[in-house]
């Protein structure tokens, strides 16, 4: 709350943004300690984040997270902000993409699992994933006041076939990392830091996003003073038939706000793909019945061979026998 509203409904030196920084702060550390030294079954083990591939798994759940969430949380406010949009043409835009995204993803998340069932690895997916979401996030930066349509639908069709071989695989990944006994608890904790990042996301971009944008109206002279104060509370829509000289120079300032969101999700993604190299890619194995995978991709079958019982059980069944005869 604290990082979401400073700089936009709060001044960071404000009482309540202190405070509520602070106390957060102290709480977080008050929770390690106790998961680190007092919790008899702690609900995030700290041993997740001494082994080197769940860490670094986990670290960039937290990171495509908030990429992901400040996504979805800006684009439509780009859309109905810069491209005059009604809420109509927006709901119907919006609807239109969200369907394109989500079959990609879905339509690759099937891809990946007939994929990942014939290699038998995971992290060419996850980092071809990777790969093709920054460059959608790249991509991103095409947007302006005069972008076609199709534009947009193409960019967001790119980030939503990264989207796609990124979620599943990421989970597969951390279980094939973990132990046996570490599996619930270290999916758990992904799942605590994928919605940290997103929180945090939308939390830090809202706060770039106003902080951007009262630099840039108050660097320019168009906008006088009494109509800043009405965008930065939110009070001034686009379309206000009192203000159609200032329309321009507002537009403008809010998409240097836009764009500085785009541009730090371009490095997070960077950031993932890199980071990505640092997991082991463990060969996965097939079913019980099926056996193992070999370094060469063929198959090794289980065979079973029948157990000899030991000599003191032959002792107790020949006993038991003679006492029956008896």
């Amino acid at each position: 709350m604290a990082i979401n509203s400073g700089g936009s409904m709060w001044a960071w030196k404000n009482v309540k943004t202190v405070s509520i920084l602070t106390i957060g702060i102290v709480m977080l550390f008050v929770f390690i300690i106790i998961e680190a030294f007092f919790a008899r079954i702690p609900i995030i083990p700290l041993r997740l984040f001494r082994q080197k591939s769940p860490a670094v798994l986990i670290l960039i759940g937290f990171l495509h997270d908030f990429a992901w969430q400040s996504t979805q949380y800006f684009v439509p406010l780009y859309y109905q902000t810069y491209r005059f949009c009604s809420r109509k043409d927006l709901l119907a835009l919006l609807q239109g993409l969200s369907w394109l995204v989500m079959q990609g993803k879905q339509d690759l998340w099937l891809n990946d699992r007939c994929n990942s069932s014939r290699i038998y690895r995971y992290m060419p997916i996850l980092r071809t994933g990777f790969a093709i979401w920054t460059i959608g996030a790249g991509l991103k930066l095409l947007f302006n006041e005069h972008t076609h349509v199709a534009v947009y639908v193409v960019v967001l069709a790119v980030e939503g076939a990264g989207i796609g071989w990124v979620h599943q695989p990421g989970l597969v990944a951390l279980q094939a990392n973990s132990a046996d006994e570490d599996r619930a608890v270290a999916t758990g904790t992904r799942n605590v830091f994928r919605s940290l990042g997103g929180v945090v996301g939308i939390a830090v971009s809202t706060a770039a996003y106003y902080t951007t944008l009262s630099k840039a109206l108050s660097q320019t002279s168009a906008v006088p003073e009494w109509l800043r104060d009405r965008v930065l509370d939110g009070t001034w829509a686009v379309g206000d038939p009192n203000t159609p000289e200032f329309e321009s120079a507002i537009i403008d300032a809010r998409m240097q706000g836009f764009r500085v969101i785009f541009i730090t999700t371009i490095p997070l993604m960077a950031l993932c793909l890199l980071a990505s190299f640092f997991v082991d890619d463990i060969l996965l194995k097939g079913d019980a019945g099926q056996g193992g995978m070999r370094e060469g991709g063929q198959m090794t079958r289980s065979t079973s061979t029948p157990t000899v019982p030991s000599d003191t059980k032959r002792d107790d069944s020949q006993q038991a026998e003679a006492s029956k005869g008896q």
